[in-house]
């Protein structure tokens, strides 16, 4: 009976906050602006019932969102723009809420404020940007994992590699736990539940993604040309040096430095058993930063992930790294338009760097909101046979 009142209040509180959003959105002076774009270029390739991929309209971008995605976002597609919008923005909320644990702690509750209320949180609801589904897929794997749910964690993976730029290093290093501490037959069951999962959504609309992405001969090389690598948005490591005109083969030299220390420290992260949201920021940054092409709009992970759990650990760190997050606020347009690929990437280098020394630090490791895997050794749910 508890739980059936909790989930009337959550669908309450959830619908209400809809409506709020709808009502706003319906007032906002939104034609001829950029507001919603991201959302927009998205809905316009959903909302009519058939799946289109590749640019929808005349604004930036267009639907390139994988397969498995499309499963999520088709029902929402088929509502307005206005209240799909309103739904996007609201889910994003809720997974924000969500991505910090609630303890008996004041700060906890001012955290979830503070990431809501941030540049990267305004810049994604402005945008209808998607980083609410990743954020939301990184929580539900974490819970996943700790339950030994295969629905949840399948559920977490799919919702993560939406974006996969951003969350290679994270699937590749979660791979690696489960594999190694987590009982065979958890392993298989969320293996199939994802394996099928993709393999059905590849069925009816991998074709035309595959298609768009790598071989539509309008526009060249879709992950180039198409995507943003290389433009003002991209918060990459090797564009911002190859915008500072640095050598090729010294920034070459430097991606592999830093996926190389990326590894060792995922590998000694394995030793402790505990997945701890340092290592998930050291990930999410490796990814973001080595990948081909991030946008500036992703930094929002890195802020639920990595500066609102540092806040919690070590106030006054967190308070300088979220000042730093929140200095585009400050900013003019033009300023952000030609210089927030730079202001990114360095964002991304000192969470890295960061992330790593608290990993590195053994009193450090795991804390706070870590993820403790049976052990392999004595315990009878990590026995794998």
């Amino acid at each position: 009976m508890e739980n059936f009142k909790s989930i009337i209040k959550i669908l309450f509180s959830f619908s209400i906050t809809v409506l709020l959003f709808i009502i706003l959105i319906r007032y906002l002076p939104v034609e001829d602006t950029t507001l919603g774009i991201d959302w927009k270029t998205i809905w316009n390739g959903i909302h009519n019932g058939n799946v289109t991929y590749g640019s929808t309209n005349q604004n930036i971008g267009g639907l390139y969102t994988p397969p498995w995605g499309i499963l999520f976002l088709y029902p929402i597609g088929m509502l307005s723009f206005e209240i799909s919008w309103a739904v996007i923005i609201t889910i994003t909320i809720i997974f924000l809420i969500l991505s910090i644990p609630l303890k008996e702690n004041q700060l906890d509750k001012i955290g979830i404020i503070l990431l809501i209320v941030s540049f990267p949180a305004m810049r994604n609801f402005a945008d209808g940007n998607l980083e609410g589904l990743i954020i939301g897929g990184i929580s539900l794997l974490i819970i996943g994992i700790k339950k030994e749910n295969a629905i949840l964690t399948s559920i977490g993976l799919l919702l993560t590699t939406i974006k996969t730029q951003e969350t290679w290093l994270l699937c590749i290093t979660i791979i690696i736990f489960l594999h190694k501490y987590m009982t065979k037959s958890f392993l298989i069951k969320t293996l199939l539940i994802t394996g099928c999962t993709i393999s059905i959504s590849m069925l009816i609309w991998g074709y035309d993604w595959i298609k768009i992405l790598f071989f539509d001969e309008a526009h060249g090389f879709a992950l180039t040309d198409k995507m943003g690598k290389g433009s003002l948005i991209d918060i990459t490591l090797a564009n911002s040096l190859n915008r500072l005109r640095i050598n090729h083969w010294i920034i070459l030299i430097i991606r592999i430095s830093i996926l190389l220390t990326t590894s060792v420290l995922v590998l000694i992260s394995t030793y402790s058993k505990e997945i701890s949201k340092y290592l998930i920021a050291l990930t999410l940054s490796a990814s973001m930063l080595l990948a081909p092409y991030t946008s500036g709009n992703s930094f929002l992970t890195i802020v639920a992930f990595g500066i609102i759990p540092l806040l919690q650990e070590n106030i006054l760190m967190g308070a300088i790294l979220l000042t730093l997050t929140n200095i585009p606020y400050l900013a003019s347009i033009e300023i952000i338009y030609n210089y927030s690929s730079f202001y990114w990437t360095s964002q991304l280098l000192i969470i890295w760097m960061i992330s790593g020394y608290y990993i590195i630090s053994t009193k450090k490791i795991g804390k706070p909101f870590q993820l403790k895997l049976p052990h392999d050794e004595g315990d009878e749910r990590g026995t794998k046979s």
